[in-house]
């Protein structure tokens, strides 16, 4: 937030609110901020859907735990990259509400499996190596770490896309939760392009995310009725 009120961005709100949209430059920047005000806001519950909908159906049917783990390590990382490089928080704030909401997910995941000692090692396991990564690992492995986070992402999602194929529908994955991700996503793009555009490790990543989320939600949509089938025997049984 320290970065909200910077004096260029001051500057352009006085040129806007004089109704000049003559500099493009100063009307990305606000747009930019205002979408990254959205995205950190939405964050705080874009996974509540997914939560509420594992805890009510007591099952995490179709909802791939690696995807998690590995989804929770690519946002710790990027948490921490840009906290030591200084980026602007409201460029990458939503990674570390999502990280969080994530470790809830994989405990449920865990507890609903009977695996619930697995949880404490797995969230442990991810907070410990953030603490790390923050505090012990060089700035230039650092680097090579954020270049990670496209093929963490990839790998997380993949594994979640190939397991809707072969399920032939996407279990207890949330319709609410992709939708607002593939927006959040799409929004986060803009604004890596239009803020730290100079970062092509952070903007990488970002078009990864998004692509891949695209995906999941179109097969949300295309495995509908077969999921609603699925899900009702579940209950059934």
């Amino acid at each position: 937030m320290d970065t909200l009120f910077e004096p260029k961005l001051q500057a352009c709100f006085s040129t806007l609110f004089t109704f000049d949209f003559s500099d493009t430059e100063c009307l990305s920047l606000v747009i930019s901020k205002t979408l990254s005000i959205g995205i950190f806001l939405g964050s705080l519950a874009v996974k509540l859907p997914q939560i509420l909908k594992i805890f009510s159906a007591g099952s995490g049917e179709g909802v791939s735990i690696s995807f998690h783990i590995l989804e929770s390590v690519g946002h710790a990382i990027n948490v921490v990259y840009n906290l030591r490089r200084g980026n602007p928080v409201l460029t990458y704030g939503e990674a570390f509400t999502i990280f969080v909401q994530d470790c809830i997910i994989l405990f449920l995941l865990f507890q609903f499996s009977k695996k619930s000692v697995y949880a404490v090692f797995t969230v442990g396991g991810l907070l410990g190596l953030a603490y790390s990564a923050y505090y012990f690992v060089d700035p230039s492995l650092l680097d090579s770490l954020q270049w990670s986070v496209t093929a963490i992402f990839a790998a997380s999602k993949v594994p979640q896309i190939l397991s809707n194929f072969k399920n032939g529908h996407t279990g207890q994955l949330s319709f609410l939760t992709w939708f607002l991700n593939v927006a959040g996503s799409s929004a986060r793009v803009f604004t890596t392009m239009t803020e730290v555009k100079d970062d092509t490790a952070i903007l990488y990543g970002h078009l990864t995310g998004f692509s891949l989320n695209v995906i999941i939600l179109l097969q949300i949509l295309f495995f509908w009725q077969a999921t609603n089938k699925a899900t009702s025997k579940e209950k059934k049984d």
